[in-house]
């Protein structure tokens, strides 16, 4: 095909002229920026350019390609120099040149031939990633898209070339919505290391199929189950986390888990020589930490260090075993105090004989069980999530169901359908508490002696930091968050430990709903450690909570109503030198000011509301014009959310300077306060409780969407089972059948024996008439004869009267009456038992002939 001579047409048309083959191209470029990073990129089928501006204009260093002349013109136009003329198939560009190479609504314009060669080609020219965007459909015109397939193609394709799913695929597309074919499909590639493809090619690894899998090189529903696991991993391993992977197979799972995360390090561990050899081949890298070991369990584990990782992933692994609380007991030994383990089980696999059919699995797990085993090692729960792909069991019998993720509370998970049970669990932070602490999850600030950073010191049980204490790594599970404050104050006399716990349960209840028979001993407990703080000769931390309690339990008394126990609470914050611990304290003291402003104003009290205007726009210069060096130390080994607190502390000053100004201007309140509010953090405010309220939206959305997802799978199944079923009998029809003819004969025969009963049906049916017909003659005989009878007696009557006659005459006339009576009553009696044979012998007669 002369692809240049077609898209030179192609872009000549006046509806192509200017178009872009998506709605909105930055959402594209910022999905490929959260891929693949910045850095250098290629276009390849670019059309008009669109994309390699957008590019262009976050930092990348992007360049264009097309087949047609005329769509490089156009866009040399716009950015001179940024593209050129090339095909697909034979690209004018150096190996390996590009960081990335995109490639956006152009394979579905090849033959399907040309497909493989058109990936070689993208594969030659980039150093690591490649990001595809293919349309799944028709085009407008039924003309230009040559080659229409699903996504589970595209991508194996992909893997028969060379590239393995990237770590980062599943930003591009959502784990949720792959089996739900819209216009077009996101892929997001990596290409396999040179070595690990020579030596393993797929089909190499295709032969060991059923006993390793990489999964990063199939499609399909059980490759995306297996990957996301990982990817959600990621997720919940905090920055300078030491990873254990058990049972990590060939290794799949490093990548997903080291480019998705800020871990320290990276160990997998597997039982077969195959997979570690294979995974190391792949995955492994010494320079950032990345190694692969080979490890029977649970020897493996025993022979490790205690409290030597600090997040434990092992997937599909407990059903394997013999002994899984043996196990569970040794990822509880080898975690630090408050480390997390994550894992996942297949979910009442059973079948209608209540065995699991895999003959490798020793337990049937379910929810209850799983959960047990882990509170009965001592593990607290942090999260429950049930993952489908295919099918799960609802109320007790299998039935079909598409992808899902979704989380479920802990105390009502047991009813939750899943095809597999997904848990994080956390060892407890009192357990083991003098093991060695290291503030690991800000390796950035390693060294700094500030008072924000100086955990070891500052607290009884400094691992209470990272579990309960600092948002972003502390467990999200408010019930556990109370539990876990609740144990430190039954525990701890340290009083930072005990500011802490209080400042946890004051926002546990700020986030829920509570009465104020709950909030008031918080709000009490706040006033006291807030009041009985030396904030001159105590430690700084102390301080820090102190504030911190202050403010929250205005919020709490504010929202109950309690004004005036508000106003004093929030006037204890503004108070308290905020500077003894950090000028980025600030955000409570400021935003103290900035509230006590507000119930001014709400009380009409302007000048009262002047004066705390203008104290937190006072406490806000302090804070952000405060010697940074001497407060922080080396600027450029800051803890990462440090400078973000710290430009929020300035935004509430910018609100509190807005108030001052708007107060002496005549303005509708929702104006004013409209005014006040337009600042940044607001801003993320606000959008926060949009996305939390979407996010509610969203999942009752989906709980519909999969109601009728379930409704139209079980529609298209039982489809499908008819549409088969129809197949079959219409090809049995069709087919030629040795024994054809002899059922036709004998179809033949039995009609004639049907025809055939009919005719003697008929006669029976005469004769039965004619039967029906003498019965009632012999009963018009009867009726005679019953007369004749009565005739008979009433003579005898007669002959009595005349008894004075002679004997002789008499006894003569008696015998001869007799006899005309005896002889009437044989006539009588024989006919009856005449007709009762006729009708038996024509009963007799047709049901021979039915039979």
């Amino acid at each position: 095909m002369d692809y240049r001579a077609t898209y030179d047409e192609y872009w000549n048309r006046e509806d192509r002229q200017g178009e872009s083959s998506f709605g909105c191209v930055s959402t594209v470029a910022e999905e490929i920026q959260r891929c693949v990073g910045v850095g250098s990129i290629v276009d390849i089928g670019c059309g008009h350019g669109h994309l390699v501006r957008e590019l262009n204009q976050r930092g990348f260093d992007a360049r264009g390609v097309d087949v047609s002349n005329v769509a490089v013109d156009a866009a040399n136009a716009t950015s001179p120099g940024r593209f050129q003329f090339g095909s697909i198939l034979d690209l004018p560009l150096e190996d390996a040149s590009f960081d990335c190479v995109v490639s956006t609504d152009c394979f579905e314009h090849l033959e399907q031939a040309d497909v493989p060669r058109a990936l070689a080609e993208l594969w030659r020219v980039a150093r690591q990633d490649v990001y595809l965007r293919i349309a799944l459909k028709e085009d407008r015109d039924d003309r230009w898209h040559l080659t229409v397939k699903d996504r589970e193609w595209w991508e194996t394709c992909c893997y028969e070339a060379g590239f393995r799913k990237h770590p980062r695929y599943f930003l591009a597309s959502p784990f949720g919505c792959l089996d739900q074919q819209t216009d077009h499909c996101t892929i997001v590639l990596s290409k396999i290391k040179d070595k690990a493809l020579e030596r393993y090619p797929l089909a190499a690894l295709l032969a060991e199929r059923q006993l390793h899998t990489d999964m990063s090189r199939e499609a399909g529903r059980r490759s995306d189950a297996h990957n996301m696991r990982y990817f959600e991993a990621a997720r919940r391993v905090r920055p300078g986390d030491r990873v254990l992977d058990i049972a990590c197979g060939l290794g799949y799972g490093a990548t997903q888990i080291t480019h998705n995360s800020r871990c320290a390090s990276y160990l997998g561990i597997d039982n077969s020589d195959y997979a570690i050899d294979y995974a190391q081949a792949s995955f492994g890298d010494e320079a950032a930490a990345i190694r692969f070991e080979k490890g029977s369990l649970p020897e493996c584990l025993a022979a490790r260090e205690a409290d030597s990782f600090d997040f434990i992933a092992s997937f599909e692994t407990l059903e394997h075993l013999q002994d899984p609380a043996g196990f569970l007991r040794e990822c509880r030994r080898l975690l630090t105090p408050g480390g997390r383990l994550m894992l996942s089980v297949p979910n009442d696999w059973t079948e209608a004989d209540g065995k699991d059919p895999n003959p490798h699995h020793f337990h049937v797990y379910t929810w209850n069980r799983i959960l047990q085993e882990l509170r009965e090692e001592g593990f607290l729960i942090e999260q429950t999530v049930a993952e489908t792909v295919s099918r799960r069991k609802e109320d007790g019998a299998w039935a079909t169901h598409g992808y899902e993720w979704r989380e479920h509370e802990v105390r009502s998970v047991e009813t939750a359908a899943g095809e597999w049970c997904i848990l994080l669990a956390m060892k407890s932070p009192f357990e083991n508490t003098k093991a060695a602490f290291t503030n690991s999850a800000f390796a950035e600030a390693v060294g700094q002696s500030s008072n924000v950073m100086d955990f070891s010191n500052q607290y009884e049980n400094p691992w209470l930091v990272r579990s309960l204490i600092t948002r972003g790594l502390r467990t999200e599970r408010a019930a556990l968050q109370h539990e876990l404050a609740d144990e430190v104050l039954g525990r701890s006399q340290r009083s930072a430990d005990r500011g802490a716990a209080l400042c946890v349960k004051a926002y546990v209840q700020l986030g829920g709903e509570s009465a104020w028979s709950e909030s008031e001993p918080v709000v009490e407990a706040c006033e006291r450690y807030a009041g009985s703080v030396d904030v001159g000769a105590g430690p700084p931390i102390e301080v820090r909570w102190a504030v911190s309690l202050a403010y929250a339990g205005g919020l709490l008394a504010m929202r109950s109503g309690q004004r005036d126990r508000a106003k004093r609470l929030l006037q204890q914050a503004v108070d308290l030198p905020f500077m003894r611990y950090s000028p980025v304290l600030g955000t409570k003291t400021v935003g103290a000011a900035l509230l006590l402003a507000r119930l001014a104003v709400a009380d009409r009290l302007n000048d009262e509301a002047r004066t705390w205007f203008r104290r937190g726009l006072e406490l806000s210069q302090q804070a952000v014009t405060a010697d940074w060096s001497a407060n922080y130390g080396d600027l450029a080994r800051q803890p990462l959310p440090l400078f973000k607190e710290l430009a929020e502390v300035l935004e509430l000053g910018g609100q509190c300077a807005a108030g001052l100004a708007l107060l002496e201007i005549d303005m509708p309140a929702p104006v004013f306060w409209e005014q006040i509010g337009a600042s940044k953090s607001a801003e993320v405010e606000r959008l926060t409780s949009e996305i939390t309220s979407l996010n509610e939206q969203s999942q009752k959305a989906g709980e519909v969407l999969a109601w009728h997802q379930q409704q139209l799978s079980t529609w298209h199944g039982a489809y499908e089972h008819w549409r088969a079923q129809a197949e079959h009998w219409q090809g049995v029809a069709e087919s030629p059948h040795p024994s054809l003819q002899h059922w036709n004969d004998q179809a033949a025969l039995w009609r004639d024996l049907v025809e055939q009963s009919k005719i003697e049906i008929d006669q029976l049916r005469g004769m039965l008439e004619q039967q029906q017909a003498s019965q009632q003659h012999w009963n018009a005989q009867a009726a005679l004869w019953r007369d004749l009878v009565e005739k008979a007696y009433a003579e005898n009557e007669h002959l009595r009267a005349e008894a004075d006659r002679p004997r002789g005459t008499l006894g003569h006339l008696k015998q001869s009456l007799r006899r005309r009576v005896d002889s009437a009553r044989a006539k009588w009696m024989r006919r009856p038992h005449r007709l009762d044979s006729t009708k038996a012998k024509a009963s007799e007669e047709a049901t021979l002939h039915k039979e």
